[in-house]
């Protein structure tokens, strides 16, 4: 009994020790990052500085900021930030709640998942062809009057563009893309396929789709002029 006592104490502080070498504040930035992907990358957890501008190095302890965790800027009263071209993935939640007017995404983000940059007053975001999966609600309840969908993106998560004023919507190439609940992104709850569309964006989509918000009501028709147009107008 005392030597699995024993042993249960060394456990603790192996994973103790683990822990706070994971997990850690970086004094000169505000960040409080982990070290992953077996200690070869930092991935940035929470920020616990009061800047309204935050510029995120590409580099921490010598190792590339590759991933801006989960909810790690959300409702940190944040209007700009420089995103570098180190990263590769932006969780759920990341810069959720700001201020933000415009960000940069750069060309090296796969990844942009839900809610990472909703309930903020961006007017305009350009989403960067490395781009493959954007999740549910990723760029909610913004500004956006247009919004340009490259060809590399293969999943559009449920309501991802909900809460906009989007009079535009331009679909690079032919996409055959998977969307969460059969819903296109860009309405309020119930984006809806007017017709007998079946993958949105894809080859057989319709020419019309109609946007619902939450209490059932029609808030908008968009429409392309042929099934070959990239560009679709609200009506």
């Amino acid at each position: 009994m005392k030597n699995m006592k024993l042993i249960f104490v060394v456990i603790f502080f192996l994973m103790a020790s683990v822990f706070a070498y994971t997990q850690q504040c970086d004094p000169e930035t505000h960040f409080v990052i982990n070290i992953i992907d077996h200690g070869r990358a930092i991935s940035i957890i929470d920020y616990i500085g009061n800047k309204t501008f935050v510029n995120i190095p590409p580099r921490i302890q010598n190792l590339p900021v590759t991933t801006i965790g989960f909810t790690s800027f959300k409702e940190k009263n944040i209007f700009n930030v420089i995103i570098p071209n180190s990263v590769t993935s932006i969780e759920g939640g990341a810069f959720n709640g700001n201020k933000l007017t415009n960000v940069t995404i750069p060309n090296s983000v796969i990844s942009i998942k839900s809610f990472a940059f909703a309930n903020n007053q961006l007017d305009n975001i350009l989403i960067p062809k490395s781009v493959i999966e954007i999740g549910s609600s990723a760029f909610a309840n913004n500004k956006l009057t247009n919004i340009t969908i490259p060809n590399s993106i293969s999943k559009i998560g449920d309501k991802a563009f909900f809460g906009n004023q989007l009079t535009s919507i331009t679909i690079e190439g032919n996409l055959n893309l998977t969307v969460d609940r059969g819903y296109m992104g860009f309405g309020d709850n119930k984006t809806k396929l007017q017709s007998r569309g079946i993958v949105p964006f894809g080859n057989g989509f319709e020419k019309i789709y109609t946007i619902w918000d939450t209490m059932g009501n029609n808030i908008g028709t968009y429409t392309r002029p042929n099934n070959n147009s990239t560009e679709w107008r609200k009506q």
